[in-house]
């Protein structure tokens, strides 16, 4: 499987690629190696997926055919296509780390969402049962469902979303 550094535009010295830069607008690419991207390609397989990844790991492009993909800017590796690597799709932070594909599900950020969520929906279960507590003319079942929902405020409270995905998140009243 091949990797490459990062490969940027150039400007070839090669007459016949300066001519190509100069009638039709080609872009040359180079990477801190001195490799030019034309010469690459022909070290790839043709049954592999070829990803292009910035320095943070981050997939930015990915294909099957090597002559498809243009690295601007980015480090570019081969893995092979199995069913599992073949999952990749663009905007769901998929990383290249280690030779490897994985996607960085931001599950802190769920639970903060749902923690919200949860919390905004106990406040409104909350609002008019204590009202009728207020005005003394809660009913005892009233009255046991106000508790509950407070109990319910306060664990959510507790939460460590930080723990995500692993929150024992608690029942919420009827």
């Amino acid at each position: 499987m091949q990797q490459f550094s990062k490969f940027s535009v150039y400007v070839p010295e090669d007459a016949d690629r300066l001519a190509l830069v100069e009638q039709y607008g080609v872009m040359f690419l180079k990477n801190a190696d001195g490799l030019d991207w034309y010469d690459c390609r022909r070290a790839f397989a043709a049954d592999t997926l070829k990803i292009g990844y910035d320095d943070d790991g981050r997939i930015a492009t990915f294909t099957r055919d090597v002559d498809a993909l243009m690295p601007v800017d980015l480090l570019v590796a081969e893995v092979p296509a199995t069913d599992e690597n073949m999952r990749i799709a663009l905007g769901e932070d998929w990383f290249y780390i280690d030779g490897h594909l994985t996607q960085n599900i931001n599950y802190i950020a769920r639970a903060e969402t749902k923690k919200s969520q949860l919390l905004t929906a106990a406040a409104a279960a909350i609002a008019p049962l204590q009202d009728a507590v207020e005005l003394g003319i809660a009913t005892d079942e009233e009255i046991a469902l106000l508790v509950a929902w407070k109990k319910c405020r306060v664990l959510l409270n507790r939460i460590d979303t930080s723990a995500a995905p692993n929150i024992d998140w608690p029942e919420m009243p009827e």
